[in-house]
């Protein structure tokens, strides 16, 4: 990420990363919760002017950890928390496995990259996979097509069939979809390792679902909370999209909901 934000003159530190779709403008109103917090919101890459100009179309972990590297220095940080939503959470992750010891903190709300879907997975992962999506991007009029029948049949829930069609219709945002995917396809990790980092430096943990949400479920934190002593798990009203919002909507009144271990 070439691009971030500063929000805020507190001197606590607050590294956060955004969803798809999004930019680092959505962690702007934080600062009324957290004054005593400096805030670098990070545009991820193929989002607000973070631009990904390199030969290869992937981007590796331990590339991000020498850029972070060069920029804990230059801003002469010590310690810090991170904060992350959906895919803007693997970079949190990616940090708290090469920065264990500098982080206070880590909230993740509606991670994801933990339990990769089944077409994440075959679309970026398998060669076939790669060629049919690849196919879908510059021709989704079949997809939309299948879609419509799935839905007809009652196969897959209805509110699922309208985010898929919203995206593939949108030709900016299927080629988002596309470049975002393939970029950050290496950013897969041993949970069991970062959970040992995690409580060996007694890191706190908090993660944050949405009651309404379908994408990122309880069930898809798993292999990566079952490996930590202890983290705080709260659920507030919201889907997947509105979660940063109603995040920092419920702030001053969140409280953990489950604490576990």
């Amino acid at each position: 990420m070439k691009n971030y934000t500063e929000f805020g003159n507190g001197e606590k530190i607050l590294l956060a990363f955004h969803g798809f779709g999004q930019d680092g403008s959505v962690y702007k109103s934080l600062t009324k919760h957290k004054p005593d917090y400096k805030i670098y919101s990070f545009d991820l890459y193929f989002h607000g002017k973070s631009y990904w100009n390199e030969e290869q179309d992937f981007l590796k972990p331990k590339k991000l950890k020498k850029a972070f590297k060069k920029f804990f220095e230059e801003k002469s940080i010590q310690k810090f928390e991170l904060i992350g939503f959906s895919m803007g959470c693997r970079s949190a992750l990616a940090l708290t496995k090469y920065f264990p010891k500098r982080i206070k903190k880590i909230t993740l709300i509606a991670p994801d990259g933990i339990r990769e879907n089944f077409w994440y997975r075959f679309a970026i992962r398998n060669a076939y996979g790669q060629k049919i999506f690849s196919s879908i991007i510059a021709n989704p009029a079949w997809c939309i097509k299948v879609l419509d029948i799935l839905k007809n049949l009652r196969i897959v829930p209805a509110s699922q069939i309208q985010i898929a069609k919203w995206q593939l219709e949108d030709k900016q945002l299927r080629d988002r979809i596309y470049y975002t995917w393939r970029l950050y396809r290496f950013f897969q990790f041993n949970f069991k390792k970062i959970g040992k980092q995690i409580s060996k430096n007694k890191v706190e943990v908090e993660v944050i679902l949405g009651d309404k949400d379908f994408i990122i479920t309880e069930r898809h934190i798993q292999p990566l909370v079952s490996n930590i002593k202890k983290y705080k798990l709260s659920t507030i009203p919201s889907n997947h999209f509105f979660l940063i919002a109603n995040y920092m909507k419920h702030l001053p009144k969140v409280s953990p909901s489950v604490e576990l271990k």
